[in-house]
């Protein structure tokens, strides 16, 4: 018996899989695996990062003002240069985008060892870097819609996470053991030479034109999504940077803890997940998770320092659904000619939301205390679940 003849992969343009035909739903394609590397190697890069809070404060004595500071020039800058990410995107392809973040992450972080005390070059630097971390993570979401088959959204936005979020716990695990051993300089050098390594596996990322036969849609992002995306940034921002002071004041001496918790959970969502994101509805999975999210905030009032890889565990479960189905929400509603500057605006939205806690969360951390700095905060985002409400999911069930 002859076996069936498999379809040639020049029969139809790679494109095809936006249309959504079954026989190209497949998920895991060549181009996609090689987004996934990327995102990987350069997630190695950025999470590093996760423990500047601990340099600032071991290394050039800064409190909780100047913590929260520093750490929001960064989004300051990403969320300015929102508008011009999105433009870039769709003139001139996720790939041009993404190698030139690679760049910029690259020179600053070799900025950063020039760096020695909390002045305006310290300022410069992180936003430079900003600016290069939103260009490759914006890049990076859209790049990933425009390979997805279209009932599969969800999941592929949440394994473009995932790539990055194996690397939170390896790279803040692995620097803060070579902060201690070599200081440091071996870790903004390390994130250096990943950058370059990151730029290496970019040159492989190709564009996928848009589907002709792709449908446009009326919906756009919806001011409710980018408010949800706003809150959800200012629920990771004061988790990834005030915890650490905050575990360090009351003992602790190695924070990682918290990153491998929050890791291991987040992919362990996705991975096993990943698939509920599209079939249970997007809208009904993010209001579930934001409110979860909430609780874990709010929580972290009452932390103790052996308890830090549990509440990173919390948060990665609540982390891990609710930014994809999010991401996902926005990009489904999206005019495909302007996909990424809609992935952009939401993306600049959660950028907001965590400089808006990084900048005013260290002033009330300062005047109070860190626990209800985390109580307000988690108020705040439970308040805000009604949000989505108004917003109508088009996700296909099943």
């Amino acid at each position: 018996m002859t076996p069936p003849s498999r379809p040639s992969a020049s029969a139809a343009p790679f494109p095809a899989i936006l249309t959504g035909d079954p026989r190209r739903s497949r998920l895991l394609t060549g181009p996609l695996l090689r987004l996934l590397l990327v995102q990987f190697c350069f997630g190695l890069t950025f999470s590093v990062y996760f423990l500047l809070p601990k340099y600032l404060a071991t290394e050039l004595a800064a409190g909780p003002a100047a913590i929260g500071l520093v750490g929001a020039c960064a989004l300051w800058a990403a969320v300015l240069a929102t508008p011009l990410l999105g433009r870039l995107i769709d003139r001139f392809g996720p790939r041009r985008v993404l190698l030139t973040g690679v760049v910029l992450s690259v020179a600053t972080s070799l900025a950063m060892l020039t760096v020695t005390e909390l002045g305006a070059w310290l300022f410069i630097v992180r936003s430079v870097q900003g600016v290069g971390f939103a260009l490759v993570f914006n890049a990076t979401t859209a790049a990933g819609a425009e390979l997805a088959p279209k009932e599969r959204l969800g999941q592929a936005i949440g394994l473009i996470g995932t790539a990055s979020l194996t690397a939170n716990a390896l790279a803040p695990a692995v620097g803060e053991v070579a902060a201690e051993r070599f200081g440091w300089s071996s870790v903004f050098a390390g994130s250096a030479a990943l950058a370059l390594i990151t730029a290496l596996f970019a040159t492989r990322v190709r564009d996928v034109s848009r589907s002709e036969t792709e449908p446009t849609s009326s919906g756009g992002s919806s001011r409710a999504l980018l408010y949800a995306g706003l809150v959800t940034g200012a629920g990771f921002g004061t988790l990834t940077t005030f915890v650490q002071p905050h575990a360090l004041a009351l003992g602790a001496e190695r924070v990682s803890g918290f990153f491998v918790g929050y890791t291991i959970a987040a992919v362990a969502i996705r991975v096993a997940f990943g698939g509920a994101l599209d079939r249970f509805g997007r809208r009904q999975v993010a209001q579930l998770s934001l409110a979860f999210y909430a609780v874990v905030v709010a929580s972290v009032a009452v932390l103790e320092p052996n308890a830090l890889f549990a509440f990173g565990f919390a948060f990665g479960i609540a982390h891990g659904l609710l930014f994809p189905s999010l991401a996902a929400l926005v990009a489904e509603t999206s005019d495909p000619a302007r996909r990424g500057s809609s992935l952009s605006f939401y993306n600049g939205s959660f950028n907001l939301g965590a400089g808006l806690t990084l900048t005013l969360g260290g002033l009330v951390a300062r005047a109070t205390s860190y626990p209800v700095l985390f109580g307000v905060v988690g108020v705040w985002m439970l308040a805000s679940v009604l949000a989505l409400g108004p917003f109508r999911s088009v996700a296909r069930r099943g």
